[in-house]
């Protein structure tokens, strides 16, 4: 007969193996729930995606209806595809040049506004080194003048002066 600290020995190894078990069942639930969500939320971005597709296959249908209920259903089966593929063509080679034009008018702002602000900063460069070089002549040519005149006219002028 085994004693009894074999016997709590094994209560406690089936107490522990059980809660192995309880964490792991556990464990498995929420991967099981986050797989749930996971597979939800990638539900919902498919939904989004193509509820556009939806909504217009929806108005096409309810427009065909319509269209059944008020046009003869000869000129309605003819008339409908031509309109639906012309309307369809039409908005969208005219989304593509708005959409076009506007990317157009924002590059040439981008451009335009580039332009001016080189042109700018050119413009003034230039203003700076003419008078840069306005002033390195004028300073040369006045040394040069009062070099080139008869110190005896000058100091005279200078007696004069006084």
């Amino acid at each position: 007969m085994p004693s009894l600290r074999g016997r709590g020995r094994c209560w406690g190894f089936i107490h522990q193996q059980h809660q192995q078990l309880y964490l792991a069942s556990k464990m498995t639930a929420a991967a099981a729930a986050v797989n749930y969500v996971l597979v939800l939320i990638h539900l919902s971005f498919y939904l989004s995606l193509s509820i556009y597709n939806y909504l217009s296959i929806y108005l096409n249908l309810f427009i065909s209806i319509y269209l059944l209920q008020s046009v003869h259903i000869y000129l309605f089966i003819y008339l409908y595809p031509f309109i639906s593929i012309y309307l369809s063509l039409f908005l969208s080679v005219y989304h593509t040049i708005c959409s076009y034009h506007l990317s157009l008018c924002l590059s040439l702002s981008i451009y335009l506004s580039i332009y001016l602000s080189i042109s700018n900063n050119i413009l003034i460069f230039v203003v700076i080194t003419i008078s840069i070089y306005l002033s390195i002549y004028l300073s040369i040519y006045l040394s040069w003048s009062v070099h080139n005149t008869n110190p005896k006219s000058l100091w005279q002028t200078l007696e004069v002066c006084r």
